[in-house]
C-alpha cells in the first residue's frame, strides 16, 4: 500500500530505531497514515487568510459547514456542489413565498440533501440563527455588513466579507472570493468561464444590443417626476451591461466617477442631458410607461419617445435577476436579452404604443401573429425608412381599435424625400386569416388615381415584402 511504501522511504536510522515498535502496530499505523494522507489532501492550501474590506478571515482547514448571509451568497457553494447549512431567506423576487428563489431551488433539488436553515433577515442578520447552524465558515462577499455585524459574526466563525465596498461586489469577484475561501479556486474559474460562455452565446442571438447606451432607472415615483434617479456603474445591475457589450451614457459615467455611490439623479428640466440614452431599464409596468410618455419633460427623452423601455416586474424572478448573481445569470439570461434586444431595436425606430402594449399583456402562444414589411406607427402603418432597412420586417399582433371596431388600417410608405404615399389598407378579416396561416393580398392605391391593385402579401408566421405586383 502507498502508506507502507512511504514507511520504507524513511531514513535508515529512523527505521532501525523504531523497527520493533513498528512491527507490533503496523496495522494501526497503516490505517492512521491513510487517514492522515486523506486529511492532508482535503486540506491542501489550508490554513489560509483572506483579506477583505472589514478585516481578514483566517481559515484553518477546508470548511465543511458553510453558512451564508445577506443576498445570494449561497449561490457559489451550491454551484460548486456544496449545500450550505444555513442561508438568508429571499425577501425580494420570491414568486411562491417559500423564501427560495427558483434558480436556487432548482440547484438544491439537483444536489439533494436537506434544505438549509433559512435565516430571516427582515430586520437584519439573525445572529442567533446563524450561530445555531454551527458553521465553520460564513460567506458574505456580496453583502451590506456593517463593522458591528462583522464583529458579531466573527465570534461564530471566520467571515469573508466584501473586498471593497458594501453591495458592490461583482458576480465574478464573488465567485473568486468564495471559491478561494472554500479551497475550490480551480472550480471557481471554470464556473466563471461557463457563465461568460453563456453570455457570449446569448449575445450572438441578440446582436442589436451591442453598442447601445443604457441607463437603469431606479424605482420611479409616478407622483414625483421632477427628477430622474438612476443606478451608477458601482451598482451591479448597471455594471452587468458592460458584460453585455452595452455602453454607459455620459451622465451616468460622470455620476460614477469619484466617490463610490450607487445612484445619481438629474432634474427633469435638464432631461436633454440624457439625449444619448438609447435604452431605459427600470422596475414597473405599462402604467409606468404611460406615465413617462405623458410627462411633458420626460417624454422628450429619445428612449421614452421611441418606447425603448424594459419594464421589469420588481416582485418577480426576472426583475430580481437583473441584479446578476452566479446562478441567476444563466437562468434568466435569454429572457433578459430578449427584452433588451427588443428595446434596442425600438430605439432606432418609432413604433406604435399598441404593439408593445399588446405584446406585453399577452403571453407567447396567445398572440395572433403575422409579419409584413409595414410597421405600425402613431400615424398608421409605414414601412421602415431607407435609413433603417434592417427593420423593414416587423412582427405585429393586431391593432386593438380595428380588432374591436373592424376598421381598416392604412398602410403607407415613407419616400426618401420624406413624403408619405398611401399604399393600401389591411382589414381585420385579413389579419385574422393571416393569423391562421393563409396568404393575404394587401390592396394598394396607385398614386393619384385611386385605382386599387395588389401591393404585396401578408401571411401568418411568414415574413413577406410589400412589393408591387406587375401591372
Amino acid at each position: 500500500m502507498l502508506a507502507s511504501r512511504r514507511n520504507f522511504w524513511k531514513p535508515a536510522a529512523l527505521i532501525t530505531a523504531g523497527a520493533l515498535a513498528l512491527t507490533g502496530c503496523s496495522s494501526a499505523a497503516t490505517g492512521s497514515d491513510e487517514q492522515a494522507t486523506a486529511a492532508s489532501g482535503e486540506n491542501q492550501g489550508f490554513p489560509k487568510s483572506i483579506k477583505h474590506a472589514l478585516g481578514t478571515a483566517d481559515i484553518s482547514k477546508k470548511p465543511e459547514r458553510i453558512a451564508t448571509v445577506n443576498w445570494s451568497n449561497q449561490e457559489v457553494p451550491l454551484a460548486l456542489g456544496v449545500v450550505p447549512v444555513g442561508m438568508a431567506a429571499a425577501n425580494f423576487g420570491d414568486d411562491d413565498g417559500d423564501g427560495i428563489l427558483p434558480w436556487v431551488e432548482e440547484k438544491l433539488t439537483e444536489l439533494g440533501g436537506d434544505t438549509p436553515v433559512l435565516f430571516d433577515e427582515t430586520d437584519g442578520v439573525d445572529f442567533e440563527a446563524v450561530a445555531d447552524s454551527n458553521p465553520d465558515l460564513i460567506l458574505a462577499g456580496y453583502s451590506g455588513l456593517t463593522e458591528e455585524d462583522y464583529d458579531t459574526l466573527s465570534q461564530i466563525a471566520p467571515v469573508v466579507a466584501y473586498p471593497q465596498a458594501a453591495w458592490s461586489t461583482s458576480w465574478r469577484e464573488n465567485i473568486e472570493l468564495s471559491s478561494e475561501a472554500m479551497g475550490q479556486e480551480a472550480e471557481g474559474k471554470e464556473m466563471i468561464a461557463g457563465i461568460e460562455q453563456d453570455i457570449a452565446e446569448g449575445l450572438e442571438k441578440h446582436p442589436n444590443i451591442t453598442g447601445k447606451s443604457v441607463m437603469f432607472v431606479t424605482h420611479v415615483d409616478p407622483a414625483d417626476l421632477s427628477t430622474v434617479n438612476y443606478y451608477t456603474t458601482h451598482d451591479t445591475r448597471t455594471a452587468f451591461f458592460d458584460d453585455l457589450g452595452m455602453t454607459t451614457p455620459k451622465a451616468v459615467a460622470e455620476a460614477s466617477s469619484g466617490e463610490v455611490k450607487f445612484s445619481g439623479e438629474i432634474s427633469a428640466e435638464n432631461v436633454d442631458e440624457l439625449s444619448d440614452v438609447d435604452v431605459i431599464v427600470t422596475y414597473g409596468d405599462d402604467t409606468l410607461i404611460d406615465t413617462l410618455e405623458a410627462d411633458p419633460l420626460l417624454s422628450q427623452m429619445p428612449a421614452v419617445k421611441n418606447e425603448a423601455i424594459v419594464a421589469l416586474d420588481g416582485s418577480g424572478p426576472l426583475g430580481t435577476a437583473a441584479n446578476p448573481t452566479p446562478l441567476a445569470i444563466s437562468w434568466v439570461l435569454d429572457d433578459y436579452l430578449d427584452l433588451l434586444d427588443e428595446a434596442s431595436i425600438q430605439s432606432r425606430q418609432v413604433a406604435a404604443n399598441w404593439l408593445r402594449r399588446t405584446h406585453r399583456k399577452l403571453k407567447v402562444g396567445e398572440l395572433p401573429h403575422y409579419e409584413c414589411s409595414c410597421y405600425p406607427s402613431r400615424r398608421g402603418w409605414r414601412t421602415s425608412s431607407p435609413a433603417t432597412p434592417s427593420a423593414s420586417v416587423l412582427a405585429g399582433y393586431g391593432h386593438p381599435d380595428s380588432a374591436r371596431t373592424g376598421r381598416w388600417i392604412s398602410c403607407h410608405r415613407r419616400q426618401a424625400r420624406g413624403s408619405i404615399r398611401h399604399l393600401g389598407r389591411i382589414s381585420r378579416t385579413q389579419r385574422q386569416r393571416a393569423a391562421s396561416g393563409r396568404r393575404q393580398t394587401c390592396a394598394a392605391n396607385s398614386a393619384g388615381t385611386g385605382h386599387r391593385r395588389g401591393a404585396g402579401t401578408l401571411r401568418g408566421d411568414h415574413a413577406s415584402s410589400h412589393q408591387k405586383s406587375p401591372g
